[in-house]
Protein backbone atom coordinates (compact mmCIF):
# COMPACT_ATOMS: atom_id res chain seq x y z
CA UNK A 1 0.00 0.00 0.00
CA UNK A 2 1.49 3.34 -1.06
CA UNK A 3 -0.32 6.25 0.54
CA UNK A 4 0.99 9.74 -0.16
CA UNK A 5 -1.09 12.39 1.57
CA UNK A 6 0.50 15.45 -0.04
CA UNK A 7 0.11 15.44 -3.84
CA UNK A 8 2.66 18.24 -4.25
CA UNK A 9 5.39 15.99 -2.82
CA UNK A 10 4.52 12.86 -4.80
CA UNK A 11 6.97 13.38 -7.65
CA UNK A 12 9.78 14.39 -5.29
CA UNK A 13 9.20 11.31 -3.15
CA UNK A 14 8.93 9.04 -6.19
CA UNK A 15 12.20 10.46 -7.56
CA UNK A 16 13.93 9.83 -4.22
CA UNK A 17 12.47 6.34 -4.11
CA UNK A 18 13.60 5.62 -7.67
CA UNK A 19 17.16 6.73 -6.85
CA UNK A 20 17.11 4.63 -3.69
CA UNK A 21 15.77 1.57 -5.48
CA UNK A 22 18.38 1.82 -8.22
CA UNK A 23 21.17 2.38 -5.70
CA UNK A 24 20.06 -0.45 -3.41
CA UNK A 25 19.00 -2.69 -6.32
CA UNK A 26 15.47 -3.13 -4.97
CA UNK A 27 12.60 -4.29 -7.18
CA UNK A 28 9.59 -1.98 -6.70
CA UNK A 29 7.35 -5.03 -7.16
CA UNK A 30 8.78 -6.32 -3.87
CA UNK A 31 7.86 -3.13 -1.94
CA UNK A 32 4.78 -3.60 0.22
CA UNK A 33 4.62 -0.26 2.06
CA UNK A 34 6.08 3.23 1.86
CA UNK A 35 5.25 5.76 4.53
CA UNK A 36 6.50 8.70 6.53
CA UNK A 37 6.50 9.50 10.24
CA UNK A 38 7.58 12.47 12.33
CA UNK A 39 10.51 12.62 14.71
CA UNK A 40 10.10 14.21 18.14
CA UNK A 41 13.20 15.63 19.84
CA UNK A 42 13.04 16.66 23.50
CA UNK A 43 16.39 17.26 25.10
CA UNK A 44 18.47 14.15 24.59
CA UNK A 45 15.42 11.99 23.72
CA UNK A 46 14.50 11.22 20.13
CA UNK A 47 11.33 9.36 19.19
CA UNK A 48 9.59 8.29 16.03
CA UNK A 49 6.45 6.30 15.35
CA UNK A 50 6.64 2.96 13.59
CA UNK A 51 3.76 2.84 11.08
CA UNK A 52 0.96 0.40 11.90
CA UNK A 53 1.49 -1.47 8.63
CA UNK A 54 5.11 -2.19 9.65
CA UNK A 55 4.17 -3.16 13.22
CA UNK A 56 1.51 -5.56 11.95
CA UNK A 57 3.66 -7.13 9.21
CA UNK A 58 6.71 -7.64 11.45
CA UNK A 59 4.58 -8.49 14.50
CA UNK A 60 6.44 -5.90 16.58
CA UNK A 61 5.58 -6.08 20.27
CA UNK A 62 6.43 -4.04 23.35
CA UNK A 63 10.14 -4.40 24.23
CA UNK A 64 11.10 -5.63 20.73
CA UNK A 65 14.28 -4.05 19.37
CA UNK A 66 14.94 -2.35 16.04
CA UNK A 67 18.40 -2.14 14.47
CA UNK A 68 19.25 1.08 12.60
CA UNK A 69 21.91 1.05 9.87
CA UNK A 70 23.15 4.36 8.44
CA UNK A 71 24.99 4.20 5.12
CA UNK A 72 27.55 6.83 4.10
CA UNK A 73 25.15 8.23 1.48
CA UNK A 74 22.52 8.96 4.18
CA UNK A 75 20.35 5.93 3.43
CA UNK A 76 18.88 4.30 6.53
CA UNK A 77 17.90 0.66 6.92
CA UNK A 78 15.77 -0.37 9.90
CA UNK A 79 15.18 -4.03 10.71
CA UNK A 80 13.57 -5.90 13.59
CA UNK A 81 16.18 -7.68 15.70
CA UNK A 82 15.42 -11.39 15.82
CA UNK A 83 15.09 -12.94 19.25
CA UNK A 84 17.87 -15.32 20.21
CA UNK A 85 16.93 -18.61 21.77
Amino acid sequence: MIDFYDKNRNQYILDLLQNFLVHMKIDLNEVEFIGETNVTVRGSRRRTTVPKQIVDKLEIKDKDRLRWVLFKDGTILVVKVKEVG
